[in-house]
């Protein structure tokens, strides 16, 4: 069945279906079809179903004007007005499909399931959401492949009441959720004026306990540059992916627009399994890798940065809530935050990670930062709040801060409970407002204390041209327990090993190699109070 250069006026160029429409083999090829309203190659009023065979739409079109009520408007290639679409086998291909609102190749005002088959969308455009798909229910895959490459949404709108900037460059959940058990989801060189440059989720959750979900290339001037999310992150087994995403602009609506890869608004990530992967993905606003306004909970499987990097706050990640690990690995290695500081301005930073309101606890598992570095605080961590470490491992190694904490930079206290706390050839670079303030080639802790009541902390071959060559503390270090040792260390200014403007108590000093350079030395603003077993 063969459709070529047909047009409607209203719906469905090629095909209009007042009811189902199920293929079971056989093949419907639909080229250069138009319609003005909705479904460009084909309207159907009912469900699509393939089980087997080949559905083609190739250089289909909505072209009319976009309508005040948007839900009667799109669909390049096919509008779904009132059912699903649901795929066992076969496959279904859109090439060079338009429309000038929702839905350069599929509109569904209802679910998808794909159970198997093969879905790909190539070089589709529209105008509002969902360069290749809008859905504005469920999308769920437990088998099969889908794929879109440079598919793309072309602008956004913004109405009164709140944000509703449409995007997805490949896929938009208008409202709905992503649940993957199985088969794969691929989107390359997608691209999105508004939030997700790759995917966006507009009010629901994206919900992985198998398959693989991979974003490469993908950009937004917005939020999100592979993903945008309005909800919850879990993922229990699978894998997701995101390679070479960023987000390009700025947005002047929302301080924490950014996240290269993805972007997380008013939820929370869960990982109790799988992977997640972000790799060279960059923005000029906050989080190379991730941006989320919630909380992050790691209760297994492995989340890896490398080469992320950000304009603002957090090479790799950026939290505005609570980062907790009980299980499971984190990873941050070569990740960079390189906008510069003023005098007035100091607390931003985090090569690695930024939290910006919140704690971050952890009772197993571990979180390693290499060759991190910001020209802020924290080259690998910083942190508006506390850490909290009951056990596990936490490791920083080669990160380097251009202001404070070559390692770690914190607004709050560090208390240790338990595990191990390494830091080894960290680097504070530039010490900007004199000894009193900055400085904490390893750790600095700013308007803090420090507590140790069991576990290890080690500072090892740490430097800061400031104050603090492994440890800087403006308040109190209390050792209750545990092991706390400086080895190695140098300052520029005021304690080799340890700066402190409180009193402190039972600290391990290891000497420094015949060099010249001396014995680590402590310094205190306080020495009256100063206790040292």
């Amino acid at each position: 069945m063969f459709f070529a250069e047909c047009k409607a006026a209203g719906y469905g160029g090629g095909l209009g279906v007042l009811g189902s429409l199920r293929r079971t083999g056989g093949m419907m090829d639909l080229e250069d079809c138009a319609a003005k309203r909705s479904g460009g190659g084909i309207y159907v009023n009912g469900n699509v179903s393939q089980s087997s065979g080949t559905l083609q739409l190739r250089k289909c079109l909505v072209s009319g004007e976009v309508s005040g009520n948007w839900t009667m408007s799109g669909g390049g290639g096919v509008w779904v007005e009132s059912g699903a679409v649901t795929q066992h086998g076969g496959s279904i291909s859109f090439t060079d499909c338009d429309a000038v609102d929702h839905g350069g190749g599929l509109a569904v005002i209802g679910d998808i399931e794909q159970h198997g088959g093969f879905l790909e969308f190539y070089g589709c455009l529209a105008s509002r959401g969902g360069g290749g798909i809008y859905v504005n229910g469920n999308l769920a895959q437990m088998e099969g492949t889908l794929e879109l490459h440079r598919c793309q949404s072309r602008q956004f709108l913004t109405k009164e009441g709140g944000d509703t900037r449409w995007g997805g460059g490949g896929v938009w959940i208008q409202s709905g959720e992503i649940n993957q058990n199985g088969g794969s989801m691929l989107f390359n060189n997608c691209t999105a004026a508004g939030h997700g440059g790759g995917l966006g989720v507009a009010g629901g959750s994206i919900n992985q306990k198998g398959g693989v979900l991979q974003l490469d290339l993908c950009e937004t001037f917005s939020a999100g540059g592979g993903i945008y999310v309005s909800g919850n992150l879990s993922q229990s087994n699978g894998t997701l992916k995101l390679s070479s995403c960023k987000s390009v602009q700025h947005g002047a609506d929302e301080e924490t627009w950014g996240g290269g890869g993805l972007f997380l608004h008013d939820g929370t990530i869960t990982q109790k399994g799988g992977s997640m992967s972000f790799f060279a993905c960059t923005t000029v606003g906050y989080g190379g890798g991730l941006a989320m306004i919630g909380g992050l909970e790691q209760n297994g499987g492995l989340l890896d940065f490398e080469d992320c990097e950000a304009k603002d706050s957090g090479g790799g990640i950026f939290i505005h809530g609570n980062l907790s690990q009980r299980e499971g690995t984190l990873k941050l290695n070569r990740c960079k935050s390189v906008e510069g500081l003023g005098s007035d301005e100091v607390t931003s930073g985090g090569g690695g990670v930024w939290v910006q309101s919140g704690e971050v606890n952890q009772q197993g598992g571990a979180m390693s930062f290499a060759h991190c570095k910001t020209s802020g605080n924290g080259g690998g961590l910083g942190a508006i709040g506390g850490i909290r470490q009951e056990g596990g491992l936490f490791d920083f190694e080669d990160c380097r801060a251009n202001h404070s904490g070559g390692g770690i930079y914190l607004e709050g206290n560090l208390s240790q409970m338990g595990g191990s706390f390494t830091l080894n050839r960290c680097l504070s670079v530039q010490n900007r407002f004199g000894e009193h303030g900055w400085g904490g080639g390893g750790v600095w802790v700013h308007h803090g204390e420090v507590t140790q009541h069991a576990g290890t902390m080690h500072l090892i071959n740490c430097t800061a041209s400031g104050s603090g060559g492994g440890l800087g503390v403006a308040g109190q270090v209390i050792q209750h327990g545990g092991q706390l040792k400086l080895d190695r260390c140098i300052a520029g200014e005021a304690g080799g090993g340890l700066y402190i403007s409180g009193w402190l108590n039972r600290v391990h000093f290891s000497p420094m190699p015949p060099t010249g350079a001396g014995w680590p030395t402590i310094m205190t603003t306080s020495p009256e109070q100063l206790v040292h077993s």
